[in-house]
């Protein structure tokens, strides 16, 4: 999947799609607010330094975001971070405007909040590319249910909270042609336009 800072495109994910036979719940633990998508960020752990610690430590190790806790993505350059055994997002992960990064990884948990904003900076963008051929089994952080397989390359969202704004509140979302100059031209209001960045995507359908 891929932030646009203008657009938000959701990629096809080829991994499964488990529906829960469980009610999760918020965690208790991220009670104090850590994860209001209002509570402050300036107290927050540089991401890089999290990524750093643990795969020194260990090459395989799971980046984890504690409960409680929040991180704070400070990778601005476009590069690509590889995390081999996943990311789990117990606490609160923040992705600032200025984030510019790929995180390449096997699966991600969001147990607490996944916090995107606002939209990033122009020609910035966040990709989140999922592989592997492994099965994952989940289980939640505070253990109120049993480990439940979630298969492969999964994104799973379990308690937690996911909250994109990858567009300004200004942007239309929708827009009705005004001329189509070619297969290759069209012509939007000014407006729409003004919103649209290089590489961005259109979908073209018929009012009928």
């Amino acid at each position: 999947m891929r932030f646009y800072n203008a657009l938000l495109s959701l990629l096809p994910l080829l991994g499964q799609v488990v529906k829960s036979q469980s009610n999760y719940a918020p965690l208790s633990c991220n009670a104090n607010t850590v994860v209001d998508i209002n509570a402050p960020i300036d107290t927050c752990t540089p991401f890089s330094q999290l990524v750093n610690e643990t795969l020194s430590a260990d090459p395989n190790g799971r980046i984890v975001v504690p409960c409680g806790t929040c991180s704070i993505v400070d990778y601005t350059d476009g590069s690509t971070i590889d995390l081999p055994n996943g990311l789990n997002i117990v606490g609160r992960l923040h992705f600032p405007t200025s984030t510019n990064v790929r995180i390449t990884t096997t699966n991600v948990y969001v147990q607490g909040l996944f916090d995107l904003p606002t939209p990033l900076d122009s020609n910035n963008e966040l990709t989140i590319h999922l592989y592997g051929t492994n099965e994952y089994w989940f289980t939640p952080y505070d253990g109120s249910t049993d480990a439940r397989s979630v298969g492969k390359k999964p994104f799973v969202v379990a308690g937690g909270t996911i909250h994109i704004q990858a567009v300004s509140n200004e942007c239309e979302s929708w827009t009705q042609l005004i001329t189509k100059v070619d297969d290759y031209t069209l012509t939007v209001k000014n407006d729409f336009a003004n919103c649209l960045s290089w590489n961005d995507e259109i979908l073209v359908t018929s009012s009928k």
